[in-house]
């Protein structure tokens, strides 16, 4: 797992093994991101 810088990620949420997450991104309470998947920059997800 690889995450940007000033990326927020909740508590209680799964991310799956090689997946990217980019600078400026928000992962909400439970989310649940599979594997090898790339979020890009300042995507937010509830």
């Amino acid at each position: 797992m690889k995450i940007g810088a000033c990326a927020v990620i909740e508590s209680g949420s799964v991310i799956g093994s090689s997946t990217i997450i980019e600078a400026g991104c928000y992962i909400g309470r439970g989310v649940t991101i599979g594997d090898h998947c790339t979020i890009y920059p300042r995507v937010v997800i509830y």
